[in-house]
């Protein structure tokens, strides 16, 4: 599929990126690769000084759409180091918006849904 960015529905150019990657990965496990690479990046970037609410925002949906696309190599663990930002987005955010994928997050890590939302 070539779309570009602005039909794309991404929510930024990192976003696009990512969602390129993984439908252009030749294997379930390439785009795993893809997803876990990013959330790695996502990591490190959440933790740097002076995330403003809008990135939380940002780096919140990349994870969820990475929450929801990874295929066979999930670890259930794997995503806890966003808990504390998506707990902090639903808390601080200014929209509706950022409240809401903050607390989707939250959510998800939490245990029974958890499981329903990986079955």
């Amino acid at each position: 599929m070539n779309i570009p960015f602005s039909s794309s529905g991404a929510l930024s150019r990192r976003h696009y990126a990512l969602i390129r990657s993984v439908e252009s990965a030749t294997s379930f496990q390439e785009a795993d690769n893809h997803l876990q690479a990013e959330i790695r990046s996502l990591r490190s970037a959440l933790t740097r000084p002076a995330v403003t609410p809008a990135e939380y925002k940002e780096y919140l949906i990349i994870i969820l759409y990475c929450f929801n696309m990874i295929e066979y190599q999930f670890d259930p663990g794997l995503l806890d180091f966003a808990l504390p930002y998506a707990v902090n987005l639903a808390e601080v955010g200014k929209t509706i918006e950022e409240k809401r994928i903050g607390e989707s997050l939250r959510i998800l890590e939490s245990g029974e849904v958890f499981v329903l939302c990986r079955l």
